[in-house]
């Protein structure tokens, strides 16, 4: 028998850094998808393939000690689950992806709900979405040496845009923005980028959390201008975060040639995606066809859009 779920990926929108210390972010789940196809089987051992990498086998009665870098998210949360569900057969897992590989969109969240949901899927448990979070952030802790907002969890989640603050989500139902994602050609850690933003705070530590405050009151207004429709404020929004954003040191060459050629072709607000150092800047744009005057030598256009359908019509899960 076959179970298979399907999982969007993530973007953050506002609130990076900040979120780290109790300060919400927003994030939103886009229209690129992972998905994982669980098959029970008898012979005690687990089986994981990708079409991304080489296949994976092992006893299942070995799973609290194997380490991988390639399956890690999958592994943490094939861990988690077992630590608190009893799994006593082997299994494979087909897992299938649309969204680019290196690129910052939140695939690894993906993965672990995607792995997650699938295994209660073919116990027969029942998870309320905010026991689904709580097993797949602590997955991604796991895999991520104790790094993560969770934002990105709760956005594939719930399979829209969220609030995410303190380890709470709130679904926010807003409309969506009309957003470019420019991808810089090359994608830092987040756990190496949060972990140069935090060598840099233990050294002004004051100037940092004057920074985080400032970065919370952003989001604030954000949020505000997003309920409200007030896309001046939101552009402005945008703008300032970025500027703290720079701030912080996570603001690179390309980043900055990026912003420059959005401004170029009339994007006038425009912003990191995620932790910084390379991966993803996005614009607010009007009008779809400027984006296509946009020029900078090894950054790329992205296909992707913002999603924010609900949980239960964007969940695809099947029987076979």
């Amino acid at each position: 028998m076959l179970f298979k779920i399907k999982t969007p990926g993530s973007l953050m929108i506002i609130g990076e850094h900040a979120v780290l210390h109790g300060f919400p972010a927003i994030a939103c789940a886009i229209d690129k998808f992972i998905t994982v196809e669980m098959e029970a089987i008898n012979d005690g051992y687990v089986e994981i393939k990708s079409s991304s990498y080489s296949i994976m086998k092992f006893p299942l009665s070995l799973l609290s000690d194997i380490k991988d870098n390639q399956y890690k998210f999958v592994l943490a949360g094939l861990k988690v689950f077992t630590q608190h569900y009893p799994v006593d057969e082997g299994f494979k897992l087909n897992i299938q992806s649309d969204i680019p590989q290196n690129v910052g969109f939140g695939s690894s969240a993906a993965v672990v709900v995607a792995t997650i949901k699938v295994l209660s899927l073919r116990y027969g448990i029942g998870l309320s979405e905010k026991r689904l979070f709580e097993l797949a952030i602590q997955s991604v802790l796991l895999a991520q040496n104790g790094i993560g907002s969770g934002s990105d969890i709760a956005a594939s989640i719930c399979c829209g845009m969220v609030k995410m603050q303190n380890g709470e989500f709130q679904k926010l139902n807003a409309p969506l923005l009309n957003i470019a994602v420019i991808y810089s050609g090359y994608k830092t850690k987040t756990t190496d980028v949060v972990k140069i933003v935090q060598n840099n705070a233990q050294k002004h530590h004051d100037a940092f959390e004057s920074v985080y405050y400032e970065m919370g009151q952003c989001v604030q207004k954000f949020i505000k201008a997003i309920n409200d429709g007030t896309l001046k404020t939101i552009s402005i929004c945008f703008n300032e975060y970025q500027d703290l954003l720079k701030q912080l040191g996570v603001a690179d060459e390309m980043t900055i040639k990026i912003l420059y050629g959005l401004r170029k072709i009339g994007i006038c607000a425009g912003k990191i995606s995620g932790s910084g150092l390379g991966d993803c800047i996005i614009g607010l744009i009007n009008d779809d066809s400027v984006i296509q005057n946009f020029n900078i030598p090894g950054a790329t256009v992205m296909n992707v859009n913002l999603i924010n359908v609900g949980a239960n019509a964007c969940e695809q899960a099947a029987v076979c």
